[in-house]
Formats: C-alpha cells, sequence, structure tokens
C-alpha cells in the first residue's frame, strides 16, 4: 500500500511538468481575446500587454489560440459591515485551434470599498494588477523561444 501511495504521490508532482512542456506555446504565435463581462476594455489591454510583452502576437481571425475569458461581478453583502464589496470571478482559457485548453488560468477573489461607486472601479484594477503579475508569470513558464 505504502508503495502504491509513494508512485501517486511522484505522479502528481510530474504531471505538471509533463502537461507543461507537451503544451508549450511557440514565441511569435497568434492570439485572439474575446471577454464577456470586460468594462471600456480595461481586462483585455491587461491581457493584450502580456501577450505582446511575451513574443505573442495579437490578430483578429485565423489565430493559433484564442483567449476566452470570462468575468462575474457579484455583491457581496457582508452583515454590519459599512463596506460594499464584489466577488471577483475571472475565468481565462488560451485555446488551441481545435478548442481544447491549452493554458487554464481562473481566480476567485473580493474587493471592498467603502464608497459604493468605487468598488466596481476597484474590482477591474485589481484584475488587472492580478493578471500582468500571475498570468504574465504563467505564459512565461509556458512559451518555448525556440
Amino acid at each position: 500500500m505504502r508503495d502504491w501511495l509513494v508512485i501517486l504521490i511522484i505522479a502528481m508532482m510530474c504531471v505538471p511538468t509533463v502537461w507543461a512542456q507537451t503544451n508549450e506555446l511557440e514565441k511569435g504565435s497568434t492570439v485572439n481575446v474575446s471577454i464577456n463581462g470586460d468594462k471600456n476594455g480595461i481586462v483585455q489591454n491587461a491581457f493584450i500587454e502580456v501577450f505582446f510583452s511575451t513574443g505573442l502576437k495579437i490578430v483578429g481571425n485565423n489565430t493559433d489560440y484564442m483567449l476566452d475569458v470570462h468575468i462575474a461581478l457579484t455583491p457581496l453583502v457582508i452583515k454590519n459591515n459599512p463596506f460594499t464589496y464584489f466577488r471577483i470571478e475571472l475565468v481565462a482559457n488560451l485555446l488551441d485551434k481545435e478548442g481544447n485548453i491549452v493554458l487554464p488560468y481562473s481566480f476567485i477573489d473580493r474587493e471592498g470599498h467603502h464608497n459604493p461607486s468605487q468598488v466596481e472601479d476597484r474590482s477591474f484594477s485589481y484584475m488587472v494588477r492580478k493578471i500582468n503579475t500571475e498570468y504574465g508569470n504563467l505564459l512565461i513558464n509556458n512559451i518555448s523561444v525556440e
């Protein structure tokens, strides 16, 4: 039983590395970006900047990959709390031409502010910061420079 457990643990540690090596993106690949739930292109621009900085090209049609992004902002009510909160859900799947997920990315978090009109703006600023740091690093680690 113990040997089986050791093999399982080793396999779980190796699978992400093997997956990343077999699904590396090539520098210079083309990407189309489709975003549902964006506000004035804020999130789209963040993803585009990350793609450009990693050597991927953004074009309209006939691309190597498609970034399919869905954003949901849901008001949160926390009893006896003067702040207004939004629950932030972002799912961004990079798909190949066949529609297979090549690089998944998602997060759920919340953002709040004492001024209700500022919560949405803060939520989008937060998403941009996460995309610039986390998604940028994820792309860099999965791009082949050869």
